[in-house]
């Protein structure tokens, strides 16, 4: 949590929130994959 404080000690939420949304991005965009991989595996063990 470090890094997301100013350096007066209070914490920066416009950053805080800009981290969040590029982690739910970035799982809107692989979750699709994962499920991908997930139907691929499922032909290889059959």
């Amino acid at each position: 949590m470090q890094q997301f404080k100013k350096q007066n000690g209070n914490y920066d939420m416009p950053k805080m929130m800009n981290s969040a949304n590029q982690m739910m991005n970035t799982v809107k965009q692989v979750g699709p994959m994962v499920k991908q991989m997930g139907s691929l595996l499922n032909l290889f063990i059959k």
